[in-house]
């Protein structure tokens, strides 16, 4: 009976050690410092991603850090010779933002989906629930006499 025991202590040690192994796990941290105020732009950048990890890019996630908040960050693989590892900084308005970024191994965050639909004559693109564009239009119909 306690040879039992042992064998179902040490499952229940492995089913909780386990799982910790296959959440995220860290590859790098990127820090972004803007010398000159940006004006609330948005601003492209880009790393190269080989010099950091040679992982497929469909098992890597960006989050931006900021204290204690861990926002998840769009970003692009540019294939190639050198990949490039490519996303968009939302800047403020002052001089020396400092912006922090973790690259992970798990699963990516997927974007909000932009779409279109028409509906009676209008056109309207979402992006999730909110309404981005709404665009009125007509058919008219010409009948050619010969």
């Amino acid at each position: 009976m306690p040879a039992k025991r042992n064998q179902a202590f040490i499952f229940l040690v492995l089913c909780l050690i386990i799982p910790i192994n296959s959440y995220s796990q860290r590859i790098a941290t990127l820090e972004v410092e803007l010398a000159k105020p940006a004006y609330q732009l948005d601003i492209p950048v880009n790393v190269n991603l080989d010099k950091i990890t040679y992982e497929s890019d469909t098992i890597l996630a960006l989050y931006e850090i900021t204290g204690q908040r861990r926002d998840g960050i769009p970003f692009q693989i540019e294939p190639g010779e050198i990949r490039k590892l490519h996303w968009v900084i939302s800047s403020g308005k002052g001089s020396g933002e400092k912006h922090i970024y973790e690259l992970v191994r798990e699963q990516k965050i997927q974007p909000e989906i932009v779409k279109a639909s028409v509906s009676n004559g209008t056109l309207t693109i979402q992006k999730g629930r909110q309404n981005l564009l709404q665009y009125y239009f007509t058919i008219q119909f010409v009948h050619f006499v010969c």
